[in-house]
């Protein structure tokens, strides 16, 4: 069973997503400004300098991976709910045409995820 906590926190995957793209974003294209940074205003030696902007760089990177390897919400639905629907044993005994019906809904549905994930 689905709780309320659940479904919340598949409300928020696409928000969380975009916070990560677009800090992973800030945090590469600014990699090199906190090295300049660090060394007009704080006078730090060049080796810790180019240290911390590396590490600035690559926790940027990390979080543009990490906001490719999270679904969508639609995704998080679909993982969710398809084997549910698809291993359940009162949905195998439907009679043919309304198996066709949901087939047909659940592939519209696909069709619209996919569109919009076009876009």
């Amino acid at each position: 069973m689905i709780t309320g906590w659940e479904i919340y926190w598949i409300t928020r995957l696409d928000a969380i997503c975009m916070f990560l793209v677009i800090g992973g974003t800030c945090a590469v294209i600014c990699s090199p400004l906190v090295s300049m940074a660090l060394d007009d205003f704080f006078d730090v030696e060049r080796e810790k300098r180019m240290r911390i902007a590396a590490t600035t760089f690559f926790a940027g990177i990390a979080f543009l991976a990490a906001s490719v390897l999270i679904p969508t919400t639609n995704q998080a639905v679909a993982i969710y709910m398809v084997p549910k629907i698809a291993n359940n044993e009162q949905m195998q005994k439907l009679p043919d045409n309304a198996m066709k019906f949901l087939n047909t809904k659940f592939e519209a549905w696909i069709d619209e995820t996919l569109k919009e994930k076009k876009k």
